[in-house]
């Protein structure tokens, strides 16, 4: 019960942070993750153990956390040249 409103929270964040051109791809994208975590985690948990599993989810978060970094720099820059545009006219 405590992941009840995960996908709200999630979407509502993206709604209101995401530049509209772009906000249907990241709601659609987290969309993605959340249902690929909600059917691998069970099967995960079922066929590996639960120190292979835990193993395998510190992984995930490894490679996620430098993706989201990556992406967040890009956004960021994708920003500030948006900002310089206007301000150059």
């Amino acid at each position: 019960m405590s992941f009840a409103a995960l996908a709200q929270s999630l979407f509502f964040h993206f709604g209101k942070h995401a530049p509209e051109e772009r906000r249907s791809g990241c709601v659609g994208a987290a969309n993605s993750f959340l249902l690929a975590g909600r059917s691998a985690g069970p099967l995960l948990a079922v066929v590996l153990p639960t120190h292979a599993s835990n193993a395998l989810l510190g992984a995930a978060c490894a490679v996620a956390g430098p993706c989201c970094v990556l992406a967040l720099r890009g956004e960021n820059a994708h920003r500030a040249h948006d900002r310089a545009e206007v301000l150059t006219g």
